[in-house]
C-alpha cells in the first residue's frame, strides 16, 4: 500500500462509516487507515515516528494542526521502504459465491505474513467500483466483463499472481493467469503454497 492507496482506502472507510455514524470525520478516516497500515506493515522505526506525529488525543483528528501532522506522517510513510512486491489473488468467484470472500481473505493473510502487498479483488471496496460505474447487478455478464477488463490491468502491474484452489473452474482466473504469464509475473499456487518465498 502506498500513500495514494491509503487515501483511496480512507475514502472508502469514510463513506462506509458515515452511513452509520454521522459524526465520523474525514481526518479520523485518514488517520485510522494509515495507522492500520503502520501497525501491520511498518517497521518499529516507522511505528515510533508515526505515533509521535499522530499524538494521543483523538480530538486532534479535527483541527488544522492535525491535518498538517497527517501530511507529515504521510511523508514518513512515503520515505519508508514501501515498495514491497505486489501479489494479485486470483480464483473462482462467480461459481463460488458462498465462500469466495473467506477464501480470498485467508490467502491475503497468508501472503501478508510473507511480507507482500496484496491485491484482493474480493474486498468490498473493489466490488463497489462496479456499482460506481453504473452497473447495479454485480453478478451480471456486463459486470463480469467490466471486472475482467479492470483486473487484467491491475494484474499486469503486479509482481506475482497467487492462484487459489480450483482456479481452473473460473474463466476469469484463467484469463488473469494468462495475463500474468504474458507480463512475466511469478505465478504461485495455493496448492503449492510452501513454495511461496518470503518477500525480500
Amino acid at each position: 500500500m502506498n500513500v495514494d492507496e491509503i487515501f483511496k482506502k480512507a475514502s472508502y472507510n469514510f463513506i462506509k462509516e458515515r452511513q452509520t455514524n454521522p459524526f465520523y470525520r474525514w481526518g479520523q478516516a485518514c488517520w485510522n487507515t494509515a495507522e492500520d497500515f503502520v501497525k501491520t506493515k511498518g517497521s518499529q522505526k516507522l511505528k515510533n515516528a508515526f505515533e509521535k506525529l499522530r499524538g494521543s488525543d483523538t480530538d486532534c483528528f479535527y483541527n488544522d494542526d492535525a491535518t498538517q501532522r497527517f501530511y507529515e506522517a504521510l511523508k514518513v510513510l512515503e520515505g519508508e521502504k514501501m515498495n514491497n512486491k505486489k501479489v494479485y489473488i486470483s480464483g473462482p468467484i462467480t461459481c463460488n459465491k458462498e465462500h469466495y470472500k473467506e477464501e480470498f481473505e485467508k490467502a491475503k493473510k497468508f501472503l501478508e505474513s510473507k511480507g507482500y502487498d496484496v491485491i484482493n479483488p474480493a474486498e468490498d471496496d473493489y466490488t463497489e467500483e462496479v456499482k460506481n460505474a453504473g452497473i447495479e447487478d454485480i453478478w451480471s455478464q456486463e459486470a463480469w466483463l467490466w471486472y475482467i477488463k479492470r483486473d487484467m490491468d491491475i494484474v499486469s502491474k503486479c509482481d506475482a499472481i497467487y492462484m487459489l484452489l480450483n482456479f481452473e473452474k473460473s474463466h476469469g482466473a484463467i484469463v488473469e493467469k494468462a495475463t500474468a504469464e504474458r507480463a512475466g509475473l511469478d505465478v504461485w499456487y495455493e496448492a503449492e503454497k510452501e513454495k511461496v518465498p518470503e518477500c525480500k
